[in-house]
């Protein structure tokens, strides 16, 4: 122990504690960046946290805890940074089958944009359902990335084709001068067989010509009758 007389001038040195650091803003700026730079410091410890942002960059700080300006001290100091990992990526979903509200529903839940791009003619789907897509399915896509469909309008449909058939009706009448009777049954688009298309007498032979309208894929008929017996019978397919 030192004594000093009375009147001695002294100097007194008084600890300043540990020196502080003011916190910059690194918000905006590269998180590889501004870990270089920090890691000089000797923090007692720096976070990364990565989250999905549309429109920052990935790597980019997008928040900072504590915030710029705050005095800390290094060793006793935890900093903490949310990162950008940019949009987020994922894959296109197979659209085939959804019909217009299917695709609005897709839109919302993942921030794409659907457009339809037109419409045609589709052996197996059914009119306004999704026929195809672009990009294809599985393709890695992000929010705000457009989507085409087409829809379709279900299948092409073919035309009916029309076939005429001539039919010579002989007169055979039992007393000579009496006229017969001629029914005519036709089974087609606009007929059917449960009543005559046609009924008139005749008093000579005639050639009658019977059209008949037949859908694609389907067949028509005629049956011609003289008084009560059939003279003319036949089962008429779709055409080629």
């Amino acid at each position: 122990e030192k004594i000093v007389k009375e009147g001695t001038e002294v100097d007194l040195y008084g600890s300043l504690g540990k020196e502080k650091f003011e916190l910059g803003d690194y918000t905006g700026r590269l998180y590889e960046d501004v870990f270089q730079l920090l890691s000089r410091e000797n923090f007692k410890d720096i976070i990364r946290n990565d989250v999905y942002h549309d429109e920052i960059p990935a790597g980019t700080i997008i928040e900072q805890s504590p915030e710029a300006g705050e005095e800390v001290i290094p060793d006793e100091t935890v900093l903490e940074f949310t990162v950008s990992k940019g949009p987020e990526v994922f894959q296109l979903k197979d659209l085939t089958g959804y019909n217009e509200k299917g695709l609005e529903e897709y839109a919302a839940s993942t921030g794409l944009t659907i457009e339809i791009a037109g419409e045609d003619h589709h052996d197996s789907i059914e009119k306004g359902l999704v026929m195809s897509q672009d990009p294809k399915s599985g393709t890695n896509v992000k929010r705000g990335d457009k989507i085409k469909v087409v829809l379709s309008k279900g299948k092409k449909e073919i035309p009916p084709k029309s076939v005429r058939r001539e039919v010579t009706v002989p007169y055979e009448p039992v007393v000579e001068g009496m006229p017969q009777i001629v029914q005519i049954f036709i089974e087609d688009m606009n007929h059917s067989m449960t009543e005559a298309a046609q009924t008139f007498e005749i008093t000579e032979p005639v050639v009658i010509t019977i059209e008949l309208i037949i859908p694609h894929g389907g067949k028509g008929g005629y049956k011609v009758q003289l008084d009560d017996r059939v003279i003319a019978d036949e089962t008429v397919p779709y055409p080629g």
